[in-house]
């Protein structure tokens, strides 16, 4: 039938209307509260003036200078020197995030040793990147450990209301026990101070994009009651096109100090974030065989196109490798398709539809297409991988001085975020539609067009709750103070901890499905909704989506953003699309956790402070419950019941392991002329990761992951402190991380045609097998504030990953049920697909992944850049004719990586990867420069800035992640995940404080 449908047509944003139009009258209320005088006498007596000593468990902006930190928490739970921790860390200072007009973790990350972005090393759109908005890897290891005001946090941090960001690098168990060894990003969110400041900032990027910043701190009553209130309102636009990346966020906080031994905080933030999800990689290339072969043929696409009916098969060899079917067949697909050409949206069964088949290399992948074949700045799928963050966090502290010696700290914690994520798992290839003849026989006008795939539309509803309540006691002793004759003892720090957190997650997962009958060629597709049950991803009518491309135009024809599928399949009669919650592929969780944590640090100094003792020892105790999503009775079959009313009725055992961290710290020399000081230190930390929720290969559970590192190196400092550098040893050693992920499906369907029970029925989401990993390498890093008005970073570093007892449990299948797999090896396993695979086909098919994943054993680790080189500098001229201008310039190298194996034959004919000739990459560079101008305005009553970053000057091409090869080429690499690159970006920000 005939629809006037809206215009889904996009040439760069579609979707929905932006949801923060209205938002901004919050930020003009606080934009009148700064402009009003909040302070208030109520009668404190002002001829007595109170002295307040600072409290032990906070970190201020005192302790800054420029891009250096001299002190932090996270070394004893206490205020400590960094010279006196044998932490390894980066501190990046509100100065340094503001020099390089940087925001958020992933920005951060690239400029701290030993740590990337996984983007650039993850081989495609990995779930991270997917799911979350923090994505670190330190020291070879995704590192999931975000931390706030020293509290676990699910919301993604930003600079809007942090005044330092720490990187620690290694396990820190008197920090966090539970986690893994490669460190942990801590954030502090910025408290009200006695102070009436005002900031307004005002940044536009060239991609049109814009970020607006206010931060209002306000002294209530003098020296006792202060306030701040801080807003984020941004409206992020990709380099890549129509994404974007929009959040508030609104913050606020009081300090309250009645009397100088009592101190109450609270903080308190809400956010909104929305974003249509990048993908960095070029994508995969199912046109060129087809365009290729035409070329060879003498033919136009046009020309060398063949009729089908989609009655029939293309049987294997029947017509040219450059042709494949499209595979809808023998499941009630609903497709909608958008080809801009006036056929009325009208829905169509795609099944059996001839589309150019995928450029391939060993081992079932597909190769990327030519870097120039796209433009690099077009997502040709739009914005259909859609995300939206939404929470809160609220966090009350009190702080009690009993007396000289003994401090007291009762924190809470509490946070709720709520994750809608939409994702488009084909979201990684283009197609050529290569059918000369519709279904009907009639000419297809769409032949030799590319098109991309809006395929089965998932979502996932994800709630987080967390809520946490600690006391801490600092206790401190000197002996030197009891009795001259006692000072060979030393003085001391100890503190005790005790917490207890809970978590609560509930998970849904839904597609979206037409719930009536409908209508189409297909016989079958008249059954009622649903006759069966669902099964994975091929589920009974659901909701598809297809979109011709324009490339030269950049237009891609009909809806991409899933927001608005719901609503365009319902404007057809007989169709009733819902977001259906399933229970099959992945599936939906609830679960809720309590951890009670005991810890005990002590740190003592000897021989004048030049020895200096660490030791930390905890015990968690871990109590979980989950439950089990299935059928929801009341509705058809595939019907799943929701998380939040299913009970959690499967207790887990309880786990109580010890973690334990030791170091010491030997200054051997202290003001020596320009020499500072000079210290030896060692360090040495074990951390246990509870969350094993997946299951092996054999169906038994994931083991909990260990870990161990060992850091030990120098600290020095030069010319009175204004030079602070230490170089850091590292060995990091992790056990049964539960990350080997191979085509489980596979398996599951070989071990289901030759009946294995044992292996079939495999959960594509949750099976894992394990490994273990050494990291080890050295750091190096220098902070200087030479001068008042120049400030500069350097650092150089250097790590190897080494994975050993790659996937054990799937050597133990091979070894054990080999025979039984390939018991009739000529058995179809996958009957009535478009190509029909027989059991061995898809055993070596999976024995490749599986050899591809052990070649990395003890050998490079894939697209791990071991030496990386960091520079930042930054300088002011506060006096002369160029007064108020600074400038500086930021620069990153990374060598080149391995990435890829090229391909050997066994005795028997079969081709593995060879471990012994890696492909490698290229060295990466990105430069960056700023330029500032600086000037009171207004009487001197504002301080007024403008500053210009420009960040890849020499615009990063892109670069191969993974490189593959064919059998026909064993040892020439071919590019099958390619990064876009990097264009170079400018950043202008305006900052007014008063």
């Amino acid at each position: 039938m005939n629809v006037n449908a809206p215009n889904y047509n996009s040439s760069f944003r579609d979707g929905t209307n932006r949801r923060f139009s209205s938002r901004g009258i919050a930020g003009l209320a606080v934009a009148l509260l700064a402009s009003i005088p909040l302070q208030v006498a109520l009668g404190q007596d002002e001829e007595e003036e109170e002295v307040f000593t600072l409290s032990p468990f906070e970190v201020t902006a005192d302790d800054v200078r420029g891009y250096e930190a001299q002190n932090t928490l996270s070394g004893t739970r206490m205020k400590t020197s960094m010279k006196d921790v044998g932490v390894t860390m980066t501190t990046l200072t509100e100065q340094f995030m503001d020099d390089l007009a940087v925001s958020d973790t992933n920005e951060m990350i690239a400029f701290t040793p030993g740590s990337e972005k996984e983007t650039t090393q993850d081989a495609s759109q990995g779930a991270s990147t997917v799911y979350w908005g923090d994505n670190p890897r330190i020291r070879g290891v995704r590192v999931e450990n975000i931390v706030r005001n020293q509290f676990r946090t699910n919301i993604t941090a930003d600079a809007y209301n942090s005044g330092r960001f720490e990187f620690s690098r290694g396990g820190n168990s008197i920090l966090f026990g539970i986690g893994n060894p490669a460190g942990l990003v801590n954030r502090y969110t910025n408290d009200a101070i006695f102070a009436n400041t005002n900031l307004y900032r005002f940044q536009i990027d060239d991609n049109e994009g814009t970020r607006h910043e206010l931060n209002v701190n306000r002294e209530i009553i003098d020296g006792k009651l202060a306030a701040r209130v801080a807003v984020l309102y941004e409206e992020g636009e990709n380099w890549i096109k129509p994404l974007f990346n929009d959040q508030s966020r609104y913050y606020g906080t009081f300090t309250f100090t009645p009397t100088e031994k009592l101190t109450i905080k609270f903080r308190a933030e809400s956010f909104d974030w929305e974003r249509s999800i990048a993908s960095y990689g070029i994508h995969q290339d199912a046109v060129t065989p087809f365009l290729d072969a035409a070329k060879a043929a003498g033919e136009t696409p046009e020309e060398h196109a063949i009729d089908r009916s989609h009655w029939i098969w293309i049987a294997p060899g029947s017509v040219g490798p450059e042709f494949q079917d499209w595979g809808y067949g023998g499941v009630n697909t609903l497709v909608f398709v958008n080809d801009g050409a006036g056929f009325d949206f009208e829905p169509r069964n795609w099944m059996n539809k001839v589309i150019g088949a995928p450029k391939q290399v060993a081992g079932d992948r597909n190769a990327s297409l030519p870097t120039d074949f796209l433009p690099r700045d077009f997502n040709i799928f739009g914005n259909s991988n859609f995300q939206d963050f939404q929470g809160h966090n609220f966090q009350g502290v009190v702080q009690y001085k009993v007396n000289d010696y003994i401090d007291l700290e009762l924190a809470a914690n509490d946070e709720t975020v709520n994750y809608d994520f939409m994702i488009n798992w084909s979201a990684n290839m283009l197609r050529i539609d290569t059918s000369a003849t519709l279904a009907d026989g009639s000419p297809n006008p769409n032949v030799g067009k590319y098109f991309v795939t809006n395929d089965t539309q998932w979502r996932y509803d994800q709630e987080r709750n967390l809520d946490n309540l600690r006391l801490t006691g600092a206790f401190r002793y000197d002996f030197a103070e009891a009795s001259d004759n006692l000072h060979w003892l030393g003085s001391h720090n100890l503190a005790l901890l005790g917490e207890r957190a809970n978590s609560e997650q509930l998970w849904d997962s839904y597609w979206l499905a037409n719930v009536t009958p409908e209508s189409t060629p297909l016989p079958a597709i008249n059954e009622p909704w649903p006759s069966a049950p669902r099964n994975g991803w091929n589920g009974q009518n659901l909701i598809k989506v297809i979109n011709y491309v324009d490339l030269e135009t950049q237009t891609i024809f009909g809806p991409t953003d899933p927001r608005t599928f719901q609503e365009y399949a319902n404007q057809y009669d007989g169709i009733n699309a819902q977001w259906v919650p399933s229970f099959n592929s992945i599936n939906g969780s609830t679960s809720e956790e309590r951890i009670d944590s005991f810890l005990a640090v002590l740190q003592s100094r000897f021989w004048d402070d030049r020895i200096v003792t660490t030791f930390g020892w905890r015990e968690d105790t871990i109590n979980a419950r989950i439950g089990q999503i299935g059928q929801d009775p009341d509705k058809p079959d595939g019907w799943a019941v929701l998380a939040k009313d299913v009970p959690r009725d499967i207790e887990r055992p309880e786990l109580d392991p010890d973690t334990f961290s030791r170091g010491v710290n030997f200054h051997v020399l202290r003001e020596r002329d320009w020499l500072s000081y000079l210290t030896l230190y060692a360090n040495q930390s074990t951390t246990f990761n509870a969350d094993s929720t997946g299951v092996l290969p054999n169906k038994d559970r994931v083991p909990n992951t260990t870990g161990d590192t060992v850091d030990y190196g120098v600290k020095f400092g030069l010319f009175d402190n204004k030079i602070n550098g230490v170089f850091t040893v590292f060995d990091v050693a992790l056990e049964n991380e539960a990350v080997v992920n191979l085509p489980w499906q596979d398996l599951s369907m070989i071990a289901e045609a030759q009946g294995l029970s044992e292996l079939s029925g495999l959960d594509p989401s949750t099976t894992r097998d394990i490994r273990d990993l050494v990291s080890e390498g050295w750091e190096f890093q220098v902070s200087a504030n030479l001068t008042q008005n120049w400030r500069a970073m350097l650092s150089f570093d250097h790590f190897e990953t080494e994975y050993s007892n790659v996937a054990p449990v799937t050597r133990m299948i091979f070894d054990q049920y080999t025979d039984e797999l390939l018991s009739n090896p000529d058995i179809i396993v996958n009957p009535g697909a478009n190509e029909e695979l027989t059991a061995q086909q898809v055993y070596d098919r999976f024995y490749f992944s599986y050899l591809s994943e052990k070649a990395q054993e003890g050998s490079r680790t894939m697209n791990e850049r071991r030496y990386k080189g960091v520079f930042v500098t930054s300088y002011d001229i506060y006096e002369g004719a160029f007064k108020g201008l600074g400038f500086g310039t930021d620069v990153i190298w990374q060598d080149k990586p391995s990435t890829g194996f090229g391909l050997r034959q066994l005795e028997n004919g079969t081709w593995v990867p060879d471990s012994e000739h890696p492909f490698f990459g290229e060295d990466l560079l990105r430069v960056g420069a700023h330029i500032r101008y600086s000037k009171p305005i207004f009487n001197d009553k504002i301080d007024w800035k403008i500053q210009l970053n420009v960040r890849n000057i020499n615009n990063v091409d892109p670069y191969v992640v993974r490189h593959g090869a064919v059998t026909s080429a064993p040892t020439t690499p071919i590019a099958w995940y390619t990064n876009r690159g990097e264009p170079t970006q400018y950043i202008l920000t305006n900052t007014f404080e008063w």
